[in-house]
């Protein structure tokens, strides 16, 4: 199973309900990685996050939903996450939410269309807006500019795929999709 496969985002039949726990399941992921990749980012300077965090999106777009402070805090965080204690494997896992945001450009769209959500309920896969491909480019050509081996890198994206598809199904995916 990929997580596109696990994910309703683009079809017709997605729900709110099945949004918004989408949204939470996120949330559980990127909060406790961000926050990681933060601390690791405060002792590089190689490593800039300024501008790329996402959690007051899907803090945005919950709120948005109807969740409230409570709500929020009382959603699980996952326990298992791809491991950056590195700079080249948080280059690795950001090259996986970065790349993610290019998609995302996709699913708002089909979100707007079929659940007639404003963009005020999908910050989050709107995310950088019409700078989107800017920001990727940014993003590529600062990841070009690491000196290699890139094993670390490459390791750590397909550990965050993993991990997040792990919590994916933790949370209940597939069954999102009915």
């Amino acid at each position: 199973m990929s997580v596109e496969r696990a994910l309703p985002l683009t079809r017709c039949e997605l729900t709110v309900d099945a949004y918004r726990r989408i949204l939470g399941a996120f949330l559980g992921f990127y909060g406790p990685l961000e926050a990681g990749l933060v601390r690791l980012a405060t002792c590089s300077a190689e490593l800039n996050l300024i501008g790329r965090e996402k959690i007051s999106w899907l803090r945005q777009d919950l709120c948005a939903l109807g969740a409230s402070e409570s709500d929020l805090a009382a959603i699980p965080t996952c326990p298992d996450l791809p491991r950056v204690d590195a700079v080249d494997r948080a280059f690795g896992c950001m090259y996986v939410l970065e790349g993610a945001t290019l998609g995302g450009q996709i699913i708002a769209r089909n979100l707007e269309q079929h659940l007639a959500m404003g963009a005020q309920s999908c910050a989050f896969f709107r995310a950088y807006g019409a700078a989107t491909g800017t920001m990727w480019r940014t993003f590529v050509a600062h990841l070009n500019r690491q000196e290699p081996p890139f094993d670390g890198a490459v390791a750590a994206a397909v550990e965050t795929f993993e991990c997040l598809e792990r919590w994916l199904v933790a949370r209940g995916a597939p069954t999102w999709q009915k």
